[in-house]
Formats: structure tokens, sequence, C-alpha cells
């Protein structure tokens, strides 16, 4: 059964999170690992909208003693030249073959803040719907997360082909009957192909 909707994560899948921390970490001059272990003790309250991007980022750069605007250290995150091209060309094709796009992502990057929208790939005004942790206080993989994503699609099971570069993430797709890709990050080209061979062929 062909799908309806192609509901592509952010981190690992859309975004590379790993090259782009590692350049931020390296404007910061500091290590790598040092600002994501920083970073990741705030994640979890940011993932769920019980802070905010910007006072997290505040949070983490006095922790790391540094004198950094956060909404750059955000938009640095985020910035164009970490969109995975594989993706977003991916992305673009299932688009033009008439398949609706959602983004279901553990989140807190402001992906629908309009302010900075403009920074943002052209490719993000194809999905129809971005539910993003921060916005709805659940996250990945939480099962509300998902019967949420259902009810904002009008849709659910098989109708659903999730793409998510996290093991943790699919069992409750699957239980859900979505179906499902495991993307490899390190192979995006590759996920990219498979995904066509399925979806496109």
């Amino acid at each position: 059964m062909k799908p309806q909707w192609i509901v592509f994560d952010v981190g690992g899948v859309l975004l590379d999170w790993e090259r782009s921390s590692a350049a931020l970490a390296k404007k910061l001059g500091v290590e790598h690992s040092l600002l994501l272990e920083t970073m990741f003790s705030y994640a979890p309250k940011m993932n769920i909208g019980l802070m905010s991007p910007e006072d997290g980022w505040k949070q983490i750069l006095t922790d790391l003693g540094k004198s950094y605007d956060p909404l750059e250290a955000i938009r640095s995150w985020r910035s164009t030249d970490f969109w995975i091209q594989d993706s977003l060309k991916l992305a673009s094709e299932l688009h033009a073959a008439g398949y609706k796009l959602a983004i279901f992502t553990n989140s807190w990057l402001g992906l629908e803040d309009e302010t900075d929208k403009k920074l943002l790939p052209k490719e993000i005004d194809l999905f129809t719907h971005i539910v993003d942790s921060s916005k709805e206080g659940l996250r990945k993989p939480d099962p509300a997360f998902y019967a949420l994503l259902e009810s904002r699609l009008a849709d659910e099971g098989a109708a659903l082909f999730l793409i998510d570069d996290t093991d943790k993430n699919m069992p409750v797709a699957a239980e859900k009957r979505w179906q499902t890709h495991l993307f490899d990050t390190n192979d995006s080209l590759s996920s990219a192909n498979q995904i066509r061979s399925i979806l496109l062929s």
C-alpha cells in the first residue's frame, strides 16, 4: 500500500546536527563534546517547551562561559549549510509525485517562527504540517505524540510513512501500523535512494 503522508524527522534526516553542532563548537572555541554535554542537559526541557530555545541557549552559553547571542547560536545550529541536500531533494521529488509531507520532530529550533523562516531551506514550504515537540509539550517516543500527529493529519496507520534516524522512535510507529524507514545520516544518498525505490518506483 502506498502511503498518503511522508513524515520526516528533522535532526539526522533533514538537518545534519552533528556537523552543525561541531561548527558551532568551533565558533565558540569549545570542545564539541562539551557543547553537546551542556546542551543535552537542557534539551529535555527545551524539547517539550518547558524552557524556550532562547532561554535554554542563554543558560548553555553561560555554563560554557561564553558571551554570545543565544539566537545566533540557534541560527548557526540550523544554518542552511547543514541541511542534508539528499533529503531536501527527496522531499521535493516526493511532493512532485503527489505525496503530502509533514515534519514530526523532537526539536527546539523554532521551525515555525516567522521571523526566522526566511533563513530555512525553501523546501520547508513543501511541508503541510510541522508538528514540533517544543510547541506541543510531547516528544517521541511518547505514544500520545504519535496520536497527535495522526489527529493533525486526519489519517492513520499505513497511510503514514515515517522517516527517522532513531531506533527508539520506530516501535510506536510500528504498533500504530505506520510504514517506516530508518534513515542513515552518514549515508544519506543510499537512504534516499532506498526510499525512492519504495515510493517512487
